[in-house]
Protein backbone atom coordinates (compact mmCIF):
# COMPACT_ATOMS: atom_id res chain seq x y z
CA UNK A 1 0.00 0.00 0.00
CA UNK A 2 1.30 3.62 -1.04
CA UNK A 3 1.10 6.35 0.95
CA UNK A 4 1.35 9.81 -0.29
CA UNK A 5 2.55 12.07 2.16
CA UNK A 6 2.43 16.11 1.35
CA UNK A 7 4.39 16.89 4.30
CA UNK A 8 4.53 15.93 8.01
CA UNK A 9 1.24 16.91 8.98
CA UNK A 10 -0.30 15.64 6.08
CA UNK A 11 -3.76 13.28 6.36
CA UNK A 12 -2.78 9.57 5.32
CA UNK A 13 -3.82 9.72 1.52
CA UNK A 14 -4.61 6.24 -0.20
CA UNK A 15 -5.28 6.68 -3.61
CA UNK A 16 -6.22 3.48 -4.34
CA UNK A 17 -7.09 3.96 -7.95
CA UNK A 18 -6.88 0.57 -9.25
CA UNK A 19 -5.93 -2.66 -7.50
CA UNK A 20 -6.89 -4.95 -4.67
CA UNK A 21 -5.17 -3.26 -1.03
CA UNK A 22 -6.05 -4.21 2.42
CA UNK A 23 -6.91 -1.17 3.98
CA UNK A 24 -7.99 -2.18 7.71
CA UNK A 25 -5.90 -1.81 10.62
CA UNK A 26 -3.27 -4.12 11.41
CA UNK A 27 -3.62 -5.81 7.81
CA UNK A 28 -1.03 -8.38 7.86
CA UNK A 29 -3.10 -10.51 10.11
CA UNK A 30 -5.91 -10.46 7.74
CA UNK A 31 -6.84 -14.31 9.35
CA UNK A 32 -8.19 -12.35 12.75
CA UNK A 33 -11.63 -11.24 13.08
CA UNK A 34 -13.06 -8.02 12.29
CA UNK A 35 -15.87 -5.21 12.67
CA UNK A 36 -16.59 -3.15 9.34
CA UNK A 37 -19.29 -0.18 9.83
CA UNK A 38 -20.54 0.79 6.76
CA UNK A 39 -22.15 4.12 8.36
CA UNK A 40 -23.59 6.19 5.64
CA UNK A 41 -24.36 8.96 6.23
CA UNK A 42 -27.54 9.46 4.54
CA UNK A 43 -27.40 10.04 0.79
CA UNK A 44 -24.26 8.84 -0.04
CA UNK A 45 -25.10 5.71 -2.04
CA UNK A 46 -25.83 4.11 1.42
CA UNK A 47 -28.84 1.98 -0.27
CA UNK A 48 -26.84 0.90 -3.49
CA UNK A 49 -24.55 -0.66 -1.16
CA UNK A 50 -26.40 -2.45 1.43
CA UNK A 51 -28.65 -3.83 -1.79
CA UNK A 52 -25.63 -5.26 -3.07
CA UNK A 53 -24.31 -6.77 -0.09
CA UNK A 54 -27.52 -8.38 0.05
CA UNK A 55 -26.89 -9.71 -3.28
CA UNK A 56 -23.23 -10.70 -2.84
CA UNK A 57 -24.23 -12.58 0.19
CA UNK A 58 -26.99 -13.91 -1.30
CA UNK A 59 -25.55 -15.56 -3.80
CA UNK A 60 -25.65 -19.45 -3.51
CA UNK A 61 -22.23 -19.79 -5.84
CA UNK A 62 -20.45 -16.86 -3.43
CA UNK A 63 -18.98 -15.22 -6.65
CA UNK A 64 -16.81 -12.88 -4.43
CA UNK A 65 -15.97 -15.34 -1.88
CA UNK A 66 -17.44 -12.99 0.98
CA UNK A 67 -19.07 -15.85 2.67
CA UNK A 68 -16.11 -17.51 4.19
CA UNK A 69 -14.81 -14.80 5.98
CA UNK A 70 -17.71 -12.69 6.24
CA UNK A 71 -20.90 -12.53 8.33
CA UNK A 72 -23.87 -9.81 6.94
CA UNK A 73 -26.12 -12.02 9.37
CA UNK A 74 -29.87 -10.24 10.61
CA UNK A 75 -32.87 -11.35 11.71
CA UNK A 76 -34.17 -10.43 8.37
CA UNK A 77 -35.70 -13.96 7.79
CA UNK A 78 -37.71 -14.18 10.92
CA UNK A 79 -38.94 -10.35 10.35
CA UNK A 80 -40.14 -11.98 6.87
CA UNK A 81 -41.53 -14.75 7.78
CA UNK A 82 -43.75 -12.99 10.24
CA UNK A 83 -44.77 -10.85 7.51
CA UNK A 84 -43.20 -7.83 7.93
CA UNK A 85 -44.32 -5.95 5.23
CA UNK A 86 -40.67 -3.52 5.03
CA UNK A 87 -38.77 -6.28 5.67
CA UNK A 88 -40.37 -8.09 2.20
CA UNK A 89 -39.58 -4.80 0.11
CA UNK A 90 -36.81 -3.14 1.79
CA UNK A 91 -34.84 -6.23 3.26
CA UNK A 92 -31.38 -4.28 2.82
CA UNK A 93 -32.64 -1.52 5.45
CA UNK A 94 -32.65 -4.32 8.26
CA UNK A 95 -29.72 -2.33 10.45
CA UNK A 96 -31.67 0.45 10.08
CA UNK A 97 -34.16 -0.80 12.51
CA UNK A 98 -30.85 -2.29 14.87
CA UNK A 99 -30.20 1.62 15.40
CA UNK A 100 -34.26 2.48 15.89
CA UNK A 101 -34.29 0.01 18.39
CA UNK A 102 -31.18 1.46 20.34
CA UNK A 103 -32.87 4.73 20.30
CA UNK A 104 -35.84 3.54 21.44
CA UNK A 105 -37.38 5.00 18.45
CA UNK A 106 -40.61 3.50 16.61
CA UNK A 107 -38.98 0.53 14.53
CA UNK A 108 -40.48 -1.41 11.80
CA UNK A 109 -41.23 -4.61 12.92
CA UNK A 110 -41.26 -4.57 16.04
CA UNK A 111 -44.86 -4.80 15.97
CA UNK A 112 -48.02 -5.68 13.45
CA UNK A 113 -47.86 -3.05 10.54
CA UNK A 114 -51.68 -3.48 9.94
CA UNK A 115 -52.87 -4.06 13.84
CA UNK A 116 -50.34 -2.40 15.73
CA UNK A 117 -49.89 -5.28 17.91
CA UNK A 118 -46.38 -5.16 19.16
CA UNK A 119 -44.42 -8.04 18.64
CA UNK A 120 -41.16 -7.58 20.27
CA UNK A 121 -40.57 -5.23 22.76
CA UNK A 122 -37.33 -3.04 22.19
CA UNK A 123 -34.79 -5.15 24.51
CA UNK A 124 -35.94 -8.26 22.29
CA UNK A 125 -35.60 -6.49 19.28
CA UNK A 126 -31.76 -5.77 20.25
CA UNK A 127 -31.78 -9.44 21.23
CA UNK A 128 -32.37 -10.88 17.74
CA UNK A 129 -29.51 -8.83 16.18
CA UNK A 130 -27.27 -9.93 18.85
CA UNK A 131 -27.65 -13.26 19.15
CA UNK A 132 -26.72 -13.11 15.23
CA UNK A 133 -23.42 -11.07 15.60
CA UNK A 134 -22.54 -14.12 18.86
CA UNK A 135 -23.46 -16.53 16.62
CA UNK A 136 -21.67 -15.61 13.85
CA UNK A 137 -18.60 -14.39 15.64
CA UNK A 138 -18.52 -17.89 17.60
CA UNK A 139 -18.15 -19.49 14.16
CA UNK A 140 -15.20 -17.54 13.03
CA UNK A 141 -16.80 -14.65 10.67
CA UNK A 142 -15.96 -11.07 10.79
CA UNK A 143 -19.29 -8.94 11.39
CA UNK A 144 -20.55 -6.01 8.83
CA UNK A 145 -23.06 -3.88 9.67
CA UNK A 146 -24.17 -1.25 7.01
CA UNK A 147 -26.74 1.62 7.72
CA UNK A 148 -26.76 5.20 7.18
CA UNK A 149 -28.70 5.63 10.45
CA UNK A 150 -25.52 5.57 12.47
CA UNK A 151 -25.06 9.16 11.68
CA UNK A 152 -27.69 10.06 14.18
CA UNK A 153 -24.54 9.87 16.27
CA UNK A 154 -23.80 13.29 14.91
CA UNK A 155 -26.94 14.50 16.71
CA UNK A 156 -25.91 17.52 18.66
CA UNK A 157 -27.14 15.75 22.44
CA UNK A 158 -24.10 13.51 21.79
CA UNK A 159 -21.59 15.66 21.14
CA UNK A 160 -18.71 15.27 23.56
CA UNK A 161 -16.31 12.15 24.19
CA UNK A 162 -19.07 9.50 25.67
CA UNK A 163 -21.43 9.20 22.09
CA UNK A 164 -24.95 7.26 23.44
CA UNK A 165 -25.74 5.63 20.61
CA UNK A 166 -22.26 4.17 19.37
CA UNK A 167 -21.64 3.35 23.10
CA UNK A 168 -24.91 1.27 23.09
CA UNK A 169 -24.12 -0.27 19.67
CA UNK A 170 -21.03 -1.06 20.72
CA UNK A 171 -22.51 -3.19 23.65
CA UNK A 172 -23.84 -5.59 21.31
CA UNK A 173 -20.61 -6.08 19.45
CA UNK A 174 -17.32 -7.97 20.16
CA UNK A 175 -15.06 -6.27 22.06
CA UNK A 176 -12.38 -8.56 22.17
CA UNK A 177 -11.90 -12.26 21.07
CA UNK A 178 -14.07 -13.57 23.73
CA UNK A 179 -15.80 -10.99 25.14
CA UNK A 180 -18.58 -8.20 25.18
CA UNK A 181 -19.57 -4.81 27.08
CA UNK A 182 -16.99 -2.88 26.55
CA UNK A 183 -16.70 1.03 26.49
CA UNK A 184 -14.82 1.41 23.73
CA UNK A 185 -14.73 -0.99 20.24
CA UNK A 186 -12.77 -4.15 19.88
CA UNK A 187 -9.24 -3.13 18.34
CA UNK A 188 -10.37 -4.67 14.97
CA UNK A 189 -13.23 -2.38 14.04
CA UNK A 190 -13.17 0.04 11.14
CA UNK A 191 -15.85 2.67 10.44
CA UNK A 192 -16.21 2.91 7.18
CA UNK A 193 -17.97 6.49 6.27
CA UNK A 194 -18.18 8.63 2.86
CA UNK A 195 -17.31 12.26 1.90
CA UNK A 196 -20.10 13.94 -0.20
CA UNK A 197 -18.68 16.80 -3.35
CA UNK A 198 -20.23 18.96 -4.01
CA UNK A 199 -20.88 19.52 -0.38
CA UNK A 200 -24.62 21.37 -1.58
CA UNK A 201 -25.24 18.51 -3.55
CA UNK A 202 -25.29 16.50 -1.18
CA UNK A 203 -27.72 19.31 0.94
CA UNK A 204 -29.81 19.12 -2.21
CA UNK A 205 -30.40 15.16 -2.09
CA UNK A 206 -31.14 15.57 1.90
CA UNK A 207 -34.16 18.38 0.66
CA UNK A 208 -35.59 15.66 -1.97
CA UNK A 209 -35.77 12.89 0.42
CA UNK A 210 -37.55 15.33 2.82
CA UNK A 211 -40.31 16.26 0.65
CA UNK A 212 -40.75 12.52 -0.69
CA UNK A 213 -43.13 13.20 2.56
CA UNK A 214 -46.45 14.18 1.55
CA UNK A 215 -46.42 16.78 4.20
CA UNK A 216 -43.00 18.28 2.81
CA UNK A 217 -44.15 17.95 -0.73
CA UNK A 218 -44.18 21.58 -2.40
CA UNK A 219 -41.97 22.54 0.09
CA UNK A 220 -39.15 24.77 -1.66
CA UNK A 221 -35.29 24.81 -1.20
CA UNK A 222 -35.18 27.58 0.51
CA UNK A 223 -38.23 26.78 3.01
CA UNK A 224 -36.27 23.52 3.88
CA UNK A 225 -33.40 25.48 4.62
CA UNK A 226 -35.19 27.34 6.89
CA UNK A 227 -36.89 24.55 8.64
CA UNK A 228 -32.94 23.64 9.59
CA UNK A 229 -33.14 26.77 12.03
CA UNK A 230 -34.95 25.38 14.63
CA UNK A 231 -33.88 22.08 14.26
CA UNK A 232 -29.87 21.93 13.62
CA UNK A 233 -29.85 17.92 13.55
CA UNK A 234 -31.69 18.27 10.35
CA UNK A 235 -27.90 18.46 9.60
CA UNK A 236 -26.60 14.91 10.95
CA UNK A 237 -26.10 13.66 7.01
CA UNK A 238 -23.53 16.39 6.09
CA UNK A 239 -21.14 15.85 9.13
CA UNK A 240 -19.16 12.90 7.95
CA UNK A 241 -15.82 14.63 9.56
CA UNK A 242 -17.68 14.55 12.78
CA UNK A 243 -19.20 11.51 12.22
CA UNK A 244 -15.57 10.20 11.75
CA UNK A 245 -14.01 11.95 15.02
CA UNK A 246 -17.01 9.58 17.14
CA UNK A 247 -15.68 6.72 16.08
CA UNK A 248 -12.12 7.64 16.90
CA UNK A 249 -12.63 8.91 19.61
CA UNK A 250 -14.29 5.23 20.64
CA UNK A 251 -11.34 3.23 19.35
CA UNK A 252 -11.99 2.53 15.89
CA UNK A 253 -10.14 2.89 12.61
CA UNK A 254 -12.18 5.11 10.34
CA UNK A 255 -11.73 4.86 6.35
CA UNK A 256 -13.36 8.28 5.05
CA UNK A 257 -14.06 7.33 1.34
CA UNK A 258 -13.80 11.12 -1.45
CA UNK A 259 -16.78 9.89 -3.53
CA UNK A 260 -15.59 12.40 -6.09
CA UNK A 261 -12.31 10.46 -6.50
CA UNK A 262 -13.94 7.28 -6.82
CA UNK A 263 -16.38 8.87 -9.97
CA UNK A 264 -12.72 10.44 -11.55
CA UNK A 265 -11.78 6.63 -11.49
CA UNK A 266 -14.86 5.60 -12.94
CA UNK A 267 -14.92 2.78 -10.60
CA UNK A 268 -18.73 2.20 -8.26
CA UNK A 269 -18.77 2.68 -4.49
CA UNK A 270 -20.25 -0.59 -3.94
CA UNK A 271 -17.28 -2.26 -5.82
CA UNK A 272 -14.90 -0.50 -3.76
CA UNK A 273 -16.28 -1.89 -0.49
CA UNK A 274 -16.65 -5.11 -1.73
CA UNK A 275 -13.55 -5.47 -3.46
CA UNK A 276 -10.97 -3.41 -1.68
CA UNK A 277 -12.92 -2.84 1.69
CA UNK A 278 -13.96 -6.63 1.83
CA UNK A 279 -11.43 -7.83 -0.41
CA UNK A 280 -13.34 -9.68 -2.45
CA UNK A 281 -12.42 -11.94 -5.35
CA UNK A 282 -13.14 -9.26 -8.19
CA UNK A 283 -11.85 -9.42 -11.82
CA UNK A 284 -10.02 -5.91 -11.42
CA UNK A 285 -13.00 -3.29 -10.28
CA UNK A 286 -15.82 -5.49 -11.51
CA UNK A 287 -17.49 -6.97 -8.36
CA UNK A 288 -20.90 -8.49 -10.09
CA UNK A 289 -23.53 -5.36 -8.55
CA UNK A 290 -26.11 -3.47 -9.74
CA UNK A 291 -24.22 -0.23 -10.64
CA UNK A 292 -24.59 2.71 -8.46
CA UNK A 293 -26.46 5.74 -9.72
CA UNK A 294 -25.82 8.06 -7.15
CA UNK A 295 -29.03 9.90 -6.24
CA UNK A 296 -30.15 9.84 -10.39
CA UNK A 297 -33.56 9.60 -9.68
CA UNK A 298 -32.88 13.24 -6.64
CA UNK A 299 -33.12 15.41 -9.61
CA UNK A 300 -36.38 14.66 -11.67
CA UNK A 301 -39.45 17.20 -11.13
CA UNK A 302 -38.15 19.20 -8.93
CA UNK A 303 -36.53 22.43 -10.62
CA UNK A 304 -39.59 24.48 -10.17
CA UNK A 305 -39.35 24.15 -6.29
CA UNK A 306 -35.82 25.34 -6.15
CA UNK A 307 -35.77 28.96 -5.68
CA UNK A 308 -32.29 29.77 -4.62
CA UNK A 309 -29.75 30.98 -7.82
CA UNK A 310 -26.97 29.13 -9.21
CA UNK A 311 -24.47 31.87 -7.77
CA UNK A 312 -26.31 31.04 -4.04
CA UNK A 313 -25.92 27.38 -4.16
CA UNK A 314 -21.82 28.15 -4.99
CA UNK A 315 -22.21 30.41 -1.75
CA UNK A 316 -24.07 27.87 0.09
CA UNK A 317 -21.22 25.33 -0.98
CA UNK A 318 -18.57 27.39 -0.03
CA UNK A 319 -20.08 28.05 3.67
CA UNK A 320 -20.51 24.31 4.15
CA UNK A 321 -16.81 23.77 3.37
CA UNK A 322 -16.02 26.09 6.09
CA UNK A 323 -18.02 24.59 8.33
CA UNK A 324 -16.49 21.39 7.64
CA UNK A 325 -12.77 22.94 8.24
CA UNK A 326 -13.81 23.13 11.90
CA UNK A 327 -12.07 19.34 12.04
CA UNK A 328 -9.23 20.22 9.66
CA UNK A 329 -6.66 20.39 13.10
CA UNK A 330 -7.69 16.83 14.21
CA UNK A 331 -7.83 15.21 10.51
CA UNK A 332 -4.27 16.83 9.78
CA UNK A 333 -2.62 13.80 11.47
CA UNK A 334 -4.91 10.57 12.66
CA UNK A 335 -2.49 7.26 12.62
CA UNK A 336 -6.02 5.23 12.73
CA UNK A 337 -7.70 7.37 10.00
CA UNK A 338 -7.33 6.54 6.35
CA UNK A 339 -8.64 8.90 3.22
CA UNK A 340 -9.61 6.10 0.49
CA UNK A 341 -9.54 8.34 -3.24
CA UNK A 342 -8.55 11.87 -2.00
CA UNK A 343 -9.81 14.12 -4.99
CA UNK A 344 -12.28 16.94 -3.82
CA UNK A 345 -11.29 16.26 -0.24
CA UNK A 346 -7.83 16.73 -0.64
CA UNK A 347 -8.21 20.13 -2.10
CA UNK A 348 -11.12 20.86 0.92
CA UNK A 349 -8.33 19.99 3.21
CA UNK A 350 -5.78 22.26 1.34
CA UNK A 351 -8.45 25.25 1.14
CA UNK A 352 -8.77 24.97 4.67
CA UNK A 353 -5.14 25.08 5.52
CA UNK A 354 -4.97 28.57 3.46
CA UNK A 355 -7.82 29.90 5.55
CA UNK A 356 -6.58 32.85 7.82
CA UNK A 357 -5.18 31.41 11.01
CA UNK A 358 -7.41 33.36 13.33
CA UNK A 359 -10.51 31.98 11.57
CA UNK A 360 -9.25 28.69 11.74
CA UNK A 361 -8.93 29.38 15.21
CA UNK A 362 -12.19 30.67 15.71
CA UNK A 363 -13.64 27.55 13.98
CA UNK A 364 -11.73 24.85 16.25
CA UNK A 365 -12.90 26.14 19.32
CA UNK A 366 -16.60 26.06 18.08
CA UNK A 367 -18.80 23.36 20.21
CA UNK A 368 -21.07 21.25 17.56
CA UNK A 369 -24.06 23.43 18.29
CA UNK A 370 -22.11 26.21 17.80
CA UNK A 371 -20.67 25.79 14.10
CA UNK A 372 -23.94 24.42 12.73
CA UNK A 373 -25.52 27.95 14.05
CA UNK A 374 -23.06 29.93 12.13
CA UNK A 375 -23.66 28.06 9.38
CA UNK A 376 -27.49 28.37 9.31
CA UNK A 377 -26.74 32.21 10.00
CA UNK A 378 -24.49 32.64 7.04
CA UNK A 379 -26.80 30.54 4.36
CA UNK A 380 -29.78 32.56 5.69
CA UNK A 381 -27.72 35.90 4.77
CA UNK A 382 -27.17 34.18 1.07
CA UNK A 383 -30.49 33.28 0.59
CA UNK A 384 -32.04 36.18 1.82
CA UNK A 385 -29.69 38.07 -0.92
CA UNK A 386 -31.81 36.37 -3.88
Amino acid sequence: MKTKRTNRSSPNYETFLSGSHNVVRNSEESNQQQVIILAGPHKTASSSIQYNLMRWFGDTNDTLGLQKRWSFDSPIKIFQEEGCVSALRYPYQVFYWLVQAILENPTKCRSNELTGEIIYTREEMLELYTRRFRESWSRGKSIIIATEAIDTANSIQYAGTSNELLLKLLQLLPSSSTGYGSRRFYEKTTAVIMYRSPRIQQLQSMWFQHTKDKRNQNLTFSQYLGKIRSNLNMLNPLDSFNLAKQFLILGAQVILIDMSGIKAAQEDISCVVGCKILEGHCRGNDCNATFTRLNAANYSGRDRKMDVSNENLIKINEAIKLYDCQHYPWLNDNKDLIIMYPFDLQSHLSWCQEQPQQRMMYLSNLTTEEARRVLVLAIDKIITSD
